[in-house]
This record gives C-alpha cells, sequence and structure tokens, in this order.
C-alpha cells in the first residue's frame, strides 16, 4: 500500500495527532528523540520520527539516502537506527558544514559538531563513519554538488540545509539531478501556505516561496502528505 494513503482523508490537523499518537506508542522513536531532546541535538517535533518510520519501511531493503542539512544528527542517526531495526542496509549521506554556519532565519552555537554526531552514533551503537557518511560543506558549493552527484541517484532524500530562498531552490534543482522515479523527498519548514492550527511552527517563508515556485507544479512529483512544517513528496517520473 502506498505510504501515507489512509491519512488521505483526515484534516492536517488530525494527521498531526494521528501522528503524534503513532510516536507516543513506538519505543524505538521515543527512546531516540528523548535522547535528542535531553542532550540538545536537535529541532523538529515528536510526531516526525513517524515520518521516517514509515519512509525507511516503504524504500527499498538496499537504500540510498541523503541528507542536506545534518546539524548535530537526529534524522540521520534515526534512519540508520531504523534501517538496522527493519533488517535493511542504508548507503546515508550527510551534507552539512559541520560548523555554526547560519542564515538570515537560524543561528547555531559555535561547537566540534563532527564529534557531537559521531557520540550520538556512538550512543545508539550505530556504525558511522564521518569522513565517509559526511561531506563537510554546503549544498550550493559546486564542489560539494559534484560530490553528491557522483555518489549516484538516491531513493531518499531530505532537505533542511539553508532556509533562503536562493538556497532552497538551489537544492531543488540538486535534488531533481539526484533522485530516481519513485523515490521520496521531505522538507523541513515548508508549510507556511498549510492550514495549519495557530499553536503550530510552519516554518520559514523563503522555503514555502521556494517550493510553492519550483516544485508544486512540477508534474514529475507529487506530495503525499504534510505533518506539521514537514512535508513529503514523492518522484513519479
Amino acid at each position: 500500500m502506498e505510504t501515507f494513503l489512509k491519512y488521505k482523508t483526515l484534516s492536517l490537523n488530525e494527521i498531526y495527532s494521528e501522528f503524534l499518537n503513532e510516536y507516543n506508542n513506538d519505543s524505538t522513536l521515543t527512546k531516540h528523540r528523548s535522547y535528542i531532546e535531553s542532550n540538545n541535538l536537535g529541532f523538529g517535533e515528536k510526531p516526525f520520527h513517524v515520518i521516517w518510520r514509515e519512509l525507511v519501511k516503504e524504500v527499498p531493503n538496499n537504500f540510498k539516502f541523503l541528507e542536506i542539512g545534518v546539524y548535530k544528527g537526529q534524522v540521520l542517526s534515526l534512519v540508520k537506527l531504523l534501517s538496522d531495526l527493519y533488517g535493511k542496509s542504508v548507503d546515508y549521506t550527510g551534507v552539512t558544514p559541520l560548523s555554526n554556519f547560519g542564515d538570515k532565519f537560524s543561528k547555531y552555537e559555535n561547537a566540534d559538531y563532527g564529534l557531537i554526531i559521531t557520540n550520538l552514533f556512538n550512543h545508539f551503537n550505530l556504525e558511522f563513519d564521518l569522513n565517509k557518511n559526511i561531506i563537510n560543506g554546503i549544498s550550493t558549493d559546486e564542489s560539494v554538488k559534484d560530490n553528491i552527484k557522483q555518489l549516484g541517484l538516491f531513493d531518499l532524500v531530505y532537505v533542511d540545509g539553508g532556509h533562503d530562498y536562493d538556497c532552497v531552490v538551489s537544492d531543488i534543482n540538486l535534488m531533481r539531478e539526484i533522485t530516481k522515479n519513485g523515490s521520496y523527498v521531505v522538507f523541513d519548514d515548508s508549510s507556511c501556505f498549510k492550514s495549519l492550527g495557530d499553536d503550530k511552527f510552519k516554518g520559514h517563508i523563503d522555503v514555502c516561496k521556494a517550493i510553492a515556485d519550483n516544485l508544486e507544479n512540477d508534474s514529475n512529483f507529487t506530495e503525499l502528505i504534510c505533518v506539521g512544517h514537514n512535508r513529503v513528496f514523492k518522484r513519479i517520473n
């Protein structure tokens, strides 16, 4: 069955509530997210963990995952954790500057991000090699783009890099080049124009405008679901 099909008839607020319930009933997800929260290792919201659980279930048994904007390793480690849990093999890569490089929407503390990410993987006993699994840089750099393209096509991509309009457009264009038919793409901070409750963070306006201008009318992609400020697309052509 197509991922997320059972939620088609629900409102966005109902979907959010359903995903939160799913999260609360999954000890693997709650254990991982609780560690993230208690150690200040990431942003996002609890229901987002369910998105990744469902996507890891849906992708092929041997799949390639790319995360643009790793920060402290929350999603990258979760995808690896879930792939191990479900007996899948994942070739995973994160693209991140390993520094406090930010944008007009986000500022980050000065820290040893490489060590932080490594320690997170080690805590959950997950295989990780900083030099192999991380491309140190920003996704708009041409050399970084070339490194990503050399890795081949991906089954699953998470776009959570720079939030400025031009950066998001660049990431969308890169995503088109590195995804295959049937692959999934998740965008963070992307629901400004969605009908969500006023109590929910909807994202950053530049991200939302970039997606509206450059992806929503692309017939090669279809939107599967929106959970809070995360949106999931599938490549259909």
